[in-house]
């Protein structure tokens, strides 16, 4: 039997806004900096309310420009003490660029079962490449979670940020200097030493 709007409107309105809907991170990398803003959400049907986003936005830190870079916000709680249990998840939300370079780019992830009280838990990730050198700042801003269930058949919650603290920095490089056949190679999280671009008539990267 296929359930109405209204069958299910009382329980949904529950798990999206009267739950307190909210997302907090967990530990992610040193270089990843915690932040904290409040969204204003609206859920077809069912009204408007405000969550709180507490997160953490990992990126490599440094890159360059042309290379495509991951980045990922890592969600340790979703809907906090959800009424009714979740068969489902997805989520997505935009990155937006500032600084060196004004652009966007998404964020995406999804998950499982969730039982009844229990928090959803996941990372939203995706791919940026950089166009432009220097310093750029990462900011998290417009959400979408949907959720899916038998007793509130698919709710869909979007969410725009009241302020945009910056969540991330990353420092982007020139692909080439002027005179090297090859581009700058960032050093690798944990290599003792960064590894150098190649030179004309070399057989191998400077040590």
């Amino acid at each position: 039997m296929i359930k109405t709007l209204a069958g299910y409107a009382v329980t949904g309105a529950t798990l999206v806004t009267g739950g307190g809907l909210a997302l907090v991170a967990a530990q992610a990398p040193a270089y990843a900096d915690r932040f904290s803003t409040v969204y204003s959400c609206d859920v077809p049907m069912l009204g408007s309310g405000a969550v709180v986003l507490d997160g953490r936005l990992s990126s490599p830190g440094q890159t360059a420009v042309t290379r495509p870079t991951g980045v990922r916000l890592h969600l340790s709680r979703l809907g906090v003490g959800a009424p009714v249990p979740i068969d489902s998840w997805s989520a997505s939300a935009w990155i937006n660029v500032g600084g060196a370079e004004n652009s966007a780019f998404r964020v995406t992830g999804s998950g499982g079962y969730v039982p009844v009280g229990q928090p959803i838990r996941g990372d939203l990730t995706g791919d940026w490449t950089p166009a432009v050198s220097g310093t750029h700042v990462l900011t998290v801003g417009r959400l979408k979670i949907t959720v899916t269930g038998p007793a509130i058949g698919t709710v869909t919650a979007r969410c725009v940020p009241n302020d945009r603290p910056v969540a991330e920095t990353l420092a982007v490089l020139p692909s080439y200097y002027p005179g090297w056949s090859g581009p700058i190679v960032p050093p690798y999280a944990g290599s003792a030493r960064p590894v150098a671009p190649y030179r004309p008539g070399w057989v191998g990267p400077m040590a």
